[in-house]
């Protein structure tokens, strides 16, 4: 196996960094790229980049996934299965239970940023990577994710517009799960669909990849339990489903369906008194670098508003003389559906007096122009 990880290398030209160096993971890149070696050149080193930006390197997510800043403010409104290693014994996969009945996720972009959001789905896929990653290790053999996706009263219909504020930030966080983590998904069980199941189908079409898309079971309600436990072992599936899974005792999470119980929406983002007072227009492909001398000590804020899903990065130019740009906030594509009420907001600490970047890309391939409002300020 080690010789495997070797020669593989040796094509990448670099070697990936622990604990991410394993067997399982050169056949899913291999997998991911088509066994192209340029697209798994490509592939590995952007996901490398963007799991040191988003701070993973180093995070425990198995101790920690529930509390992490990024997954505490979002989770306390959804319903999902949050107990780390649950494993389906029947294919060594890890389980995810989801609920999206009930949220009303309309009101979440009008809550949260899309960056906000965007960060719970790369939480998400890292809590999931690292528990793919340790089963594998326990047991030898490569592992995945299977969802068990509960549509029981989620009104889908209220869903189908593309261009509604939740859909675009959603269709994003998506398109983010699918490029760095697609083959984990080993299965999405869907239950409950009942007579909205073709409407279902038609919306996840689009959504998903080919890839992602061929991975869906409908189970039909009126053998449910009987199907789910053919693909699902007892002790990964919930009791509510014919299972015994149950969680006793856990705050906030329901011991029957083991899934979260969800709080009232309520509020509205906190405003932002800096003024998007800077224009700039990016045609399909093209970026733009806002660049900003500051002093180490001094917190960086901005604010951002954008005409349709643009790239944005915060950077610190060549603080180490070696003639490259620091990433300190991720690459990661953002929108704002609803500029005047939550755009998109942040700061950093500048930890060396420097150069930094508001780094703007349009991912556009052809055709469509952004326009983006943006402003800074240093304290």
């Amino acid at each position: 196996m080690t010789e495997e990880i070797e020669q593989f290398e040796t094509v990448l030209g670099f070697q990936i960094p622990e604990p991410l160096r394993t067997v399982h993971n050169v056949h899913r890149w291999t997998r991911l790229g088509n066994s192209d070696e340029e697209s798994i050149r490509s592939i590995i080193a952007r996901y490398i980049e963007y799991r040191r930006a988003i701070g993973t390197d180093d995070l425990d997510l198995l101790r920690t996934f529930r509390n992490n800043g990024n997954v505490e403010c979002i989770i306390q409104y959804l319903r999902q299965s949050i107990r780390p290693m649950v494993v389906n014994t029947l294919d060594n996969s890890v389980v995810l239970i989801c609920q999206p009945g009930g949220t009303d996720f309309h009101a979440l972009a009008s809550l949260f940023t899309s960056r906000q959001l965007i960060m719970f789905y790369a939480m998400l896929g890292e809590y999931f990577f690292q528990q793919v990653i340790t089963q594998e290790e326990i047991s030898g053999r490569e592992s995945g994710v299977t969802i068990v996706y509960d549509l029981e009263n989620f009104k889908i219909t209220d869903y189908l517009n593309p261009y509604s504020p939740i859909m675009q930030i959603f269709r994003i966080g998506i398109a983010l799960l699918q490029e760095y983590y697609l083959e984990l998904l080993r299965n999405l069980l869907v239950i409950n669909s009942g007579p909205i199941v073709r409407v279902f189908l038609q919306l996840a079409k689009v959504i998903l990849l080919p890839k992602a898309f061929e991975k869906i079971r409908i189970i039909s309600s009126s053998n449910m339990k009987e199907r789910l436990l053919e693909l699902v072992s007892s002790a990964a599936l919930p009791s509510a489903y014919g299972g015994c899974w149950t969680e006793v005792d856990v705050e906030n999470v329901n011991p029957l369906t083991c899934c979260t119980i969800r709080r009232p929406i309520e509020g509205k983002a906190p405003p932002c008194n800096i003024e998007a007072a800077e224009h700039v227009n990016l045609s399909a492909g093209k970026s733009y670098s806002a660049k900003i001398s500051a002093t180490k000590g001094q917190t960086l804020r901005w604010i951002v508003k954008t005409s349709g899903k643009t790239e944005f990065a915060v950077t610190l130019y060549d603080s180490k003389g070696k003639g490259e740009a620091e990433l300190l906030i991720p690459r990661l594509t953002i929108a704002t559906p609803l500029p005047d009420k939550v755009p998109e907001v942040g700061s950093v600490e500048c930890k060396d007096t420097g150069v930094y970047g508001l780094e703007f890309r349009n991912v556009n391939s052809s055709f469509f122009s952004l326009k983006i409002r943006y402003g800074w300020v240093l304290e």
